[in-house]
C-alpha cells in the first residue's frame, strides 16, 4: 500500500513546493510594502486632485482640454486633426481609458493619477535602499517623496490647479528612471540589459506626452556612453544602444501607425512641435531666451529656499559618495531640466513639479544621515504612527485643496447645472456644442459632447502669433454650425456680441462660475428654431 501512494505523494510535494515558491515570490516583504505604498497613494489622492470622487468636478482648463482629446480619441476622433492640442498623443490614449471609467467626469483620471503616484512612491523607496540599510528610513522617505510635488502644485505659488497634467505623470517615469540609472552605477552587478531596453520605453513615453522634458535623460546618457568609451567597451555601449533605441521604437511605432493610417502624421508635427515653440517666444534670439531661462530659474530657487538647499544637499551627497559617471550626468540633467523647464515664456506652477525629481537624491542624503544616528534602533509601533501621521496631515493639508469650495460639496458646478439644461433643451439626439472665446472650462466633459470645431478653445497665445482658432471660432457661430454656444464674460454688462451670436442664437441662460473660474459668467445661447437644420 505505501510503494502503490509513493507516486501520488511526490506528485503532491512537487505541487505543494511549487505553490510554496509561487507563494515566496508574490508575497515577498518587498511586494507587501509595493502594496501598502499604493494604498496610501489612492488615498492622499483622494484629498490633493480635484479628480478624486471627493471633490464635485475638476474644473482646471488644461484637465478638462486633455479630457476632451482622451474623449475624442476613444470615438473616433483624428487627434491634431478633428482636436487641436499641444500635447503628446501619450497623455491624450491616458485621458482616454480614464474616460472609459467615466465618461462625464474625473474618476478615471483619479485612478491613473493615483497609480502613477504609487509608481513614483515605490521607486523612491527603491533608490533609497541603494543609499540606506535601514527599511523603516526608506519607507518614509517614500511616503514624505510626493509632498514636494504636490505642495509645489497648489501651496506654494499660490495656484489652485486640479491636477493631471502632462508633468505629474512625466515625473513618475522620470523617478523610475532615475532609478535606474543610479542602479547602474551603485549597484552594477544588479543591471541588466532589459534596464536599458526599460528606460528606452519611459524615454519614449516622456517624449510622447511633454517632448522638452526628455532632456532629463541626456546628461545621464551621455555620461554612461563617455565612460563606457573611456573603458574600451564599445561593444557593450553598441549593445546598451540598439536596445534603448529598440525600447523606444516600439513604444513610439504603435503611434506612427495611427499616424499614417489617419494621415495625421504632419498635423502631429505641426500641433507638437511647431505650435509649441510659441510658448517660447520664437521672435526672440535663442540666446536671450536662454539669458532669460537663467534669470527665471534663479529667482524660481530664491523664492523656493527649500528646494535651494535640498537641490544643493543632494548635489553634495553625489559628489561626495557617487562614481565619477554619475556625479557628471546628475549634474548635466539639472542643468539641461532647468533649461527646458524655464525656456517658456509661461510660467504656469505646473511647469515646475518634473524639477521635484532632483530632490528626491536629497531625500535619500537626509535618509542615510539619519541613519548613522538611528543605527538598528526598532522605533515604537506609537513613534511609527506619529511621524507617518504628521507626513500625511502635511502632505494633505499644504496641498490648500481641502478648503476649496469643491471638497465634500452638494452643489452642482455650474458646468453640471449647464449640461442638465443643454441636454433638457436639445432638439437633437446628438447636441453640439461649442465653448468659444476662451479655454476648456469643462462644458465637454460635463456634457458628454465631443466638439465638431478642432480649435475647441483658445490657447494662452496672442492672436497675433496665433490668429487661427479665433477665426475658426467666428466663423464656426456666424454660420450657425451648433445648436449651443457657450462663452464667459468676466462682468455682467459684458455683452458677447463679438462673435455675431445674437444674430442666429437666443441667450438662454447665465450662471456664475464656481471654483477655480469664479470670476467668471457663463453665457448659453441655443440657435433660433428657424436657424436649425
Amino acid at each position: 500500500m505505501a510503494n502503490e501512494s509513493t507516486p501520488y505523494s511526490d506528485e503532491a510535494k512537487s505541487v505543494t513546493l511549487f505553490l510554496l515558491k509561487l507563494k515566496n515570490k508574490l508575497f515577498r516583504r518587498d511586494h507587501t510594502i509595493y502594496a501598502i505604498l499604493t494604498v496610501y497613494s489612492f488615498f492622499i489622492m483622494l484629498f490633493c486632485t480635484k479628480s478624486s470622487p471627493l471633490y464635485v468636478f475638476n474644473d482646471w482648463y488644461d484637465a478638462n482640454g486633455y479630457f476632451t482629446m482622451g474623449k475624442g480619441l476613444m470615438n473616433g476622433r483624428v487627434l491634431y486633426v478633428d482636436l487641436i492640442d499641444g500635447k503628446g498623443p501619450f497623455l491624450y490614449f491616458i485621458y482616454g481609458l480614464a474616460w472609459l471609467f467615466d465618461n462625464t467626469g474625473f474618476f478615471g483620471v483619479y485612478l491613473f493619477q493615483a497609480m502613477f503616484v504609487s509608481i513614483s512612491i515605490i521607486y523612491v523607496y527603491r533608490i533609497s535602499q541603494l543609499f540606506i540599510e535601514n527599511e523603516q528610513i526608506a519607507l518614509l522617505i517614500a511616503i514624505i517623496s510626493p509632498a514636494p510635488m504636490l505642495i509645489q502644485r497648489f501651496y506654494s505659488l499660490g495656484y489652485n490647479f486640479g491636477g493631471g497634467g502632462p508633468d505629474e505623470f512625466a515625473r513618475s517615469l522620470m523617478i523610475v528612471s532615475l532609478y535606474y540609472f543610479t542602479l547602474y552605477y551603485v549597484d552594477t552587478e544588479k543591471y541588466r540589459l532589459r534596464h536599458t531596453f526599460i528606460q528606452g520605453v519611459l524615454f519614449s513615453c516622456v517624449f510622447l506626452m511633454k517632448f522638452n522634458l526628455t532632456v532629463f535623460w541626456l546628461g545621464y546618457l551621455l555620461s554612461i556612453a563617455i565612460g563606457m568609451i573611456y573603458a574600451g567597451r564599445v561593444r557593450y555601449l553598441l549593445r546598451h544602444a540598439a536596445v534603448f533605441v529598440l525600447g523606444a521604437l516600439l513604444t513610439i511605432f504603435p503611434y506612427i501607425i495611427y499616424g499614417a493610417a489617419t494621415r495625421s502624421l504632419g498635423a502631429f508635427w505641426d500641433s507638437y512641435f511647431l505650435f509649441n515653440r510659441l510658448y517660447t517666444n520664437p521672435n526672440e534670439s535663442s540666446i536671450m531666451r536662454a539669458a532669460g531661462a537663467f534669470v527665471d530659474a534663479i529667482r524660481f530657487l530664491g523664492s523656493l529656499w527649500v528646494f535651494l538647499l535640498l537641490l544643493i544637499i543632494g548635489l553634495i551627497f553625489v559628489l561626495r559618495t557617487c562614481k565619477t559617471g554619475f556625479k557628471v550626468g546628475y549634474i548635466l540633467s539639472i542643468l539641461l531640466l532647468f533649461n527646458a523647464v524655464f525656456y517658456t515664456t509661461y510660467s504656469f506652477a505646473t511647469i515646475y513639479i518634473p524639477l521635484t525629481v532632483l530632490i528626491v537624491l536629497a531625500m535619500a542624503a537626509l535618509g542615510a544621515f539619519a541613519q548613522r544616528y538611528v543605527n538598528k534602533r526598532v522605533f515604537s509601533r506609537l513613534e511609527k504612527f506619529v511621524a507617518v501621521g504628521l507626513v500625511i496631515a502635511s502632505t494633505i493639508g499644504m496641498n490648500n485643496l481641502v478648503t476649496y469650495e469643491l471638497f465634500l460639496s452638494n452643489s452642482k458646478t455650474a458646468q453640471q447645472q449647464m449640461a442638465e439644461i443643454i441636454l433638457q433643451r436639445t432638439r437633437s439626439d446628438s447636441p453640439t456644442l461649442l465653448e468659444i472665446n476662451g479655454l476648456d472650462s469643462g462644458f465637454y466633459t460635463a456634457t458628454g459632447i465631443i466638439p465638431d470645431e478642432p480649435f475647441f478653445y483658445i490657447p494662452n497665445i496672442s492672436h497675433e502669433d496665433y490668429p487661427y482658432p479665433h477665426e475658426a471660432q467666428k466663423s464656426a457661430v456666424s454660420e450657425g454650425h451648433y445648436e449651443f454656444v457657450i462663452i464667459g464674460t468676466r462682468r455682467w454688462n459684458d455683452a458677447p456680441n463679438d462673435y455675431n451670436i445674437r444674430i442666429l442664437y437666443d441667450e438662454i441662460h447665465v450662471l456664475q462660475g464656481t471654483g477655480y473660474q469664479s470670476g467668471f459668467l457663463y453665457h448659453l445661447f441655443q440657435l433660433k428654431p428657424n436657424n436649425s437644420e
